[in-house]
Order: C-alpha cells, then sequence, then structure tokens
C-alpha cells in the first residue's frame, strides 16, 4: 500500500470511533451536552476501570476514563461546533482564561498545542489560538492549514512494528508447548490476537480518516504468522482428535 493512503472516505463506514477522551467524567459533559443539542449520533464509553495502582501500576490508573465516539465523517463538523461554542463562552465571560492552566504558557508552547491535535482536546486548542490572537500574535489559516497537513502526515506514517515480538510469535507457532489446554488456548489467544493487531490494525487521524498503523512489511509479516497459527492449530486438532484417538 503507498505511504499514508487512506482506507475510506469515512461516509462508507458507519462504525462509531473515539473522537475524544477525558480522565474526567465531568469534563466530557459540556461536549456530550453539545453533541445532544446538535442531534448527532454518538455513544460514551465509560470502561470498567482497574483502581489498584499496586496491582496494575499507574499507567492503567491515570488512563481516560471516559472516550465519546462519533461517526468518523462527524469529526470536522464537531471541531467546528466546539470551536463555535467555545469562543461563545469565552465572548460570555464564561470562560475564566486567566484560571485556564493554558494561560501560563508561552507562544511557543500554545504553538506546540495547536500543532499537535492528536494529542490534544479540541477546545483546549481553540483556547491556545485565542490566547496567541489576544497577545497580538496573527493565527492564519494559512498558518493552521500547514501545520495540519504537516502533522497529519506525521501521524499517518506507518510504524515499523516490534521485530522480538515477531520472533517470539513465530517461535510460539512452530515450538511452543503448552502442557494443558487452558495453557494451549492462551497461547492461541496471544498467536492470532498480536498477528492480526500488526496485520490489520487501523488508525483514526483527527479528521476521522483511516490508514493502516503498520507498514506493508510489517503487515504482511504479521498476515504470514496468523496464517501459520491457523495451519498448525488446525494439525495439532487434526493430530489430537483424529490421528492420536
Amino acid at each position: 500500500m503507498p505511504k499514508n493512503e487512506i482506507l475510506d472516505d469515512g461516509f462508507a463506514n458507519p462504525t462509531l470511533e473515539v473522537y475524544d477522551k477525558f480522565h474526567n467524567p465531568a469534563d466530557a459533559k459540556p461536549l456530550i451536552s453539545l453533541l445532544k443539542s446538535n442531534g448527532i449520533l454518538h455513544e460514551v464509553e465509560v470502561p470498567k476501570q482497574l483502581t489498584d495502582t499496586l496491582i496494575v501500576g499507574e499507567a492503567i490508573a491515570f488512563a481516560p476514563k471516559v472516550f465519546v465516539k462519533l461517526r468518523p465523517h462527524d469529526f470536522q463538523r464537531v471541531n467546528k461546533l466546539v470551536e463555535e461554542d467555545m469562543l461563545r463562552l469565552i465572548e460570555e465571560g464564561k470562560i475564566d482564561l486567566k484560571q485556564h492552566f493554558l494561560y501560563e504558557f508561552t507562544n511557543a508552547e500554545l504553538w506546540d498545542v495547536i500543532g499537535k491535535p492528536d494529542e490534544w482536546n479540541y477546545d483546549t486548542m481553540v483556547i491556545a489560538k485565542y490566547l496567541l490572537e489576544s497577545r497580538g500574535v496573527e493565527v492564519s489559516t494559512a498558518q493552521l492549514d500547514f501545520m495540519k497537513e504537516d502533522r497529519l502526515l506525521k501521524i499517518r506514517k506507518p510504524k515499523k512494528g516490534n521485530e522480538i515480538w515477531m520472533v517470539v510469535l513465530l517461535f510460539l507457532n512452530l515450538f511452543g508447548f503448552a502442557p494443558n489446554l487452558a495453557s494451549w488456548l492462551l497461547m492461541s489467544i496471544i498467536c492470532f490476537g498480536m498477528a492480526y493487531y500488526y496485520w490489520k490494525d487501523v488508525t483514526i487521524d483527527p479528521n476521522g480518516k483511516k490508514f493502516y498503523t503498520f507498514d506493508s512489511k510489517t503487515r504482511n509479516r504479521g498476515k504470514a504468522i496468523f496464517i501459520l497459527a491457523v495451519a498448525v492449530r488446525l494439525v495439532a486438532l487434526v493430530w489430537y482428535f483424529v490421528i492420536k484417538s
């Protein structure tokens, strides 16, 4: 597949994808309310949280707790609605910018926020732009478009798979020994899951466009390992239930 090729135009697939995520459920309420008031199809997902940091560690404990999903082709429409709503709230004095954490950011740091739409909530980016303009900094449409396209190219750049994991998967498929059925099933789930991940995983960019996460070399290896996993397990099942018995 050519580098950065988009898999679909966002209209053909009605699947809801993550548009934004929040660590605090209260922070998600304004967006959810905005979506409801504009009749936009959405879904709010609150995964079961693993709260024991002694067991799961800090990374899980501080993971996002609320995921707001939309149809990919609604992403840019919602961006526009969020921007209009944020500007209205600022003009009406309902948002005190001096109390916002971005207020202490330097101009360079605010530009960095604007240039990374995949790392920040869209309302945060709107405030960053507003603060720059309030400081007399020109933020032109041409600049924003250039930064957006540059970031999209970086986001869409295919990743290279972990070669150590590839070798481990290959070894498990060819030489992995399972002492019991439970271990065999667990090993099979790992092999199928990781191989399929490298082969078929898809990423959604801030515009709601889909593209393969990994480069063609990684995906071909993932596909080969997946097919090998199927073949090895079919042979194992035939041996166990037909030949051995």
